[in-house]
């Protein structure tokens, strides 16, 4: 099993915890892998539900794009154009119009039935609030696209189609979705990137975006939670997030001064920090040549890992 299947399989549980209602099946799978599992209930000791984390991630990754991309320091009168209200999306909205009365929004879901309840409640707000079909959106004129339901949704396509709409703009895209980009066929991603560059649109690379997820998680190890009183607390995750900004604008800084697409450069980061993590774990010089040490290692109940072939 290569790493890019282990690190979609642990989207795919990542996934299931950010749809799923309750964690009770998570929890009785649990008890035949404690290791391998996250997620678990509230009432068992876990993490629970991660996407109000998640969406806060999310929600200090735009902050630091339209600080970087537009100069500002909010996100108000700037129009968002919405994709997807599951449960991200909708903790996301909530940040965004908490603090930014005069956000502007464009919303789009599958399910229209959340689309009228999602109108209602931002129009009595007061919110400027429109909505669109869902494959009508990357005809409207915005600043930032937002993707926070299905992959694969940034592809040559849709990016020619935001740019007619938001002509001499400089746009962001900034969501929750996963695999954003579309690379299903050869060539795609250099497609997209090339695209992206040509018309000056900064892109958000997905997976550190919901890196609050991840970190979610992180709080639910025995190991951490000892350290904070023994249980999981989601106050932790939720003031420790903000540290996105940070590593957000790395990865501005760098694919603008080595003239890299935001998604390689974070793919150089991701790799740079995990062969880190293998030197000072021991793995060797030839270990390190071929990436065996992106082979994933799972603990046992002795903790001790064991790698996974």
């Amino acid at each position: 099993m290569n790493h890019t299947t282990i690190h979609r399989i642990s989207q795919e549980l990542i996934n299931h915890c950010l749809i799923r209602k309750k964690g009770y099946h998570v929890d009785f799978v649990a008890q035949y892998a404690p290791y391998n599992v996250a997620c678990l209930s509230l009432e068992n000791g876990g993490s629970g539900d991660p996407s109000l984390v998640t969406a806060r991630g999310v929600y200090e990754s735009m902050l630091e794009s339209v600080m970087y991309h537009l100069n500002q320091k909010d996100l108000n009168n700037v129009t968002i154009a919405f994709q997807g209200l599951g449960k991200v999306g909708s903790h996301l909205l909530d940040y965004i119009v908490q603090d930014n009365p005069k956000v502007k929004l464009i919303i789009a879901d599958i399910d229209s039935v959340k689309v009228d309840e999602k109108l209602r409640e931002l129009k009595e707000k007061d919110i400027a609030v429109k909505s669109i079909e869902p494959n009508e959106i990357y005809n409207q004129p915005f600043d930032i696209f937002s993707p926070n339901a299905m992959g694969q949704v940034v592809n040559p396509s849709t990016v020619r189609r935001m740019m007619r709409a938001n002509r001499d703009k400089k746009l962001l895209i900034v969501g929750a979705a996963n695999n954003q980009i579309d690379e299903r066929h050869s060539g795609s991603r250099k497609e997209v990137e090339n695209l992206l560059k040509r018309f000056n649109m900064l892109y958000a690379p997905d997976f550190v975006v919901n890196l609050g997820g991840i970190l979610n998680l992180i709080y639910e190890f025995e190991t951490v939670k000892k350290v904070f009183g023994g249980k999981y607390n989601q106050k932790r995750p939720l003031e420790v997030i903000h540290g996105i900004r940070p590593i957000l604008r790395e990865i501005y800084n760098r694919s603008k001064t080595i003239r890299l697409s935001t998604q390689a450069v974070a793919d150089r980061l991701a790799e740079e920090h995990i062969a880190r993590w293998a030197l000072f774990n021991g793995f060797g010089h030839d270990e390190l040549i071929d990436r065996s040490y992106l082979v994933d290692l799972l603990p046992t109940s002795s903790g001790n890992t064991t790698p996974i072939s």
